[in-house]
Parts: structure tokens; C-alpha cells; sequence
């Protein structure tokens, strides 16, 4: 468990814009919502660079 300080504000409004029932799990879900998002994203750029590596992107 840490302890971070955050903006109020900000807090409640993804609170208020989440499912979730309490800070914590609407922090957690946003954390786990930006990591998984990330990830996708280096895999998608990395099979980019493959596809490019290996001539399969129809450039010549």
C-alpha cells in the first residue's frame, strides 16, 4: 500500500465517472486501465517495426 497525494478535484471527478464504488478501486481501475492501454501500444508498434522489418507493410 502507498500513500501519494492527489488533486481533490481530479480525484472526484473519476470517481464520479467510474463504476467503481470508493477512490481506491476508481484509482486502481485507471492504473490498470493506463498499463493495459501501454502495453497494447508496444506491441502494436512493435509488430509495426516487424512488419517493416521483414517487408510485410506493402511498401518496397
Amino acid at each position: 500500500m502507498a500513500t501519494v497525494d492527489l488533486d481533490d478535484a481530479l480525484l472526484r471527478e473519476v470517481v464520479a465517472v467510474s463504476d467503481e464504488n470508493n477512490a481506491q478501486e476508481a484509482v486502481v481501475k485507471v492504473l490498470a486501465d493506463y498499463l493495459r492501454e501501454h502495453k497494447a501500444d508496444v506491441l502494436t508498434e512493435s509488430y509495426i517495426k516487424d512488419d517493416v522489418k521483414w517487408g510485410l507493410n506493402g511498401e518496397e
